[in-house]
């Protein structure tokens, strides 16, 4: 949990007035770290491991 906190910390620095952010915006952020390989699902992103079992 606190590395992905760091992740979206890239994007939506601390403070940051979350009011003035867009839907838009978190769904662009959220594509982005979900697309983001990561080494503990051995460099296989989030969102294909989802797939994976659930398709």
């Amino acid at each position: 949990m606190e590395n992905t906190n760091k992740l979206i910390r890239q994007y939506i620095p601390k403070a940051t007035d979350i009011s003035m952010i867009t839907d838009k915006y978190i769904t662009k952020v959220q594509k982005k770290i979900n697309r983001r390989p990561r080494e503990k699902l051995n460099f296989s992103t989030p969102i294909k491991e989802f797939y994976k079992h659930y398709s």
